[in-house]
């Protein structure tokens, strides 16, 4: 088991990793995901997948040669075997994960080698949420020279909810609710357990609405342990897995869009 930082360390660098990359981005599937809705209920979801490749050993005979070969992988191929995998019916996100991963398998193994070290899959899931602006699945997967997966991340993150509470320190923020924002991420080691993101949304709401506190700071401590309270009393996620939680005040500064507190802890 990763150490917390080690676990959040890709997000939090500072400075980018030396290496070459391909991407994909924002690749829209012929049917949408099969997974929850805002409300909990099964429906098929919008979807759209981006694919960041990190090469082994770079691009360097494809840049020089100006001329593809086996030290890249050709995007165009990628975005064809990912939609056609996906072209029968919605899938399970799960599925939709396993048909990318394969994707990327099939295009790595050249004769060289497996040219990919690490793959970064993102999926935007934009009506997961019923008060944000939706969520984003991030699986990260590590490879061998030979192609064996040696290592897989997986990030779960309900993004900028909206909710109202009493909260500040002035005199005039005592008078009525206002606008809070929070954004909930979940790291695991391994696949991305399957997790009822409406009622997790309901409960964070909830308990931030329920609050008077006055400063961020106490409402982001007590709100986080509500949520470690949540995720020990379920199934949903293994234990050793790490939370952040991130909680804005959009109208609290005038000049500014927003001052925020953000804590991360294992659960």
């Amino acid at each position: 088991m990763a150490t917390e930082q080690n676990l959040v360390s890709t997000d939090e660098s500072v400075f980018p990793s030396p290496g070459d990359k391909i991407l994909l981005q924002n690749l829209t599937l012929p049917h949408g995901i099969r997974t929850t809705n805002a409300w909990g209920d099964p429906k098929d979801q919008p979807a759209c997948v981006t694919i960041t490749l990190h090469l082994r050993d770079g691009f360097n005979t494809a840049a020089g040669q100006d001329k593809l070969d086996d030290s890249t992988i050709h995007y165009g191929e990628l975005a064809k075997r990912v939609r056609g995998s996906c072209s029968g019916a919605a899938l399970s996100l799960a599925d939709t994960l396993a048909a990318v991963r394969d994707a990327v398998v099939g295009l790595s193994a050249k004769p060289s080698g497996f040219v990919v070290r690490l793959s970064e899959v993102q999926v935007r899931l934009g009506k997961a949420s019923m008060f944000g602006s939706g969520g984003l699945v991030l699986v990260r997967e590590w490879f061998g020279s030979e192609g064996r997966r040696e290592k897989v991340q997986s990030v779960f993150s309900l993004c900028d909810v909206r909710t109202m509470t009493l909260v500040g320190v002035n005199a005039y923020e005592r008078r009525g609710a206002q606008p809070v924002d929070f954004t909930l991420s979940l790291y695991t080691e391994g696949t991305l357990p399957v997790l009822d993101q409406s009622r997790l949304e309901r409960m964070v709401i909830e308990t931030i609405q329920g609050t008077e506190f006055e400063t961020l700071e106490t409402l982001v401590q007590f709100t986080m342990e509500r949520i470690r309270t949540y995720f020990k009393t379920t199934d949903e996620v293994t234990s050793g897995s790490v939370v952040k939680l991130r909680l804005a005040k959009p109208q609290a500064v005038g000049f500014a869009d927003a001052p925020a507190v953000e804590v991360c802890r294992r659960i």
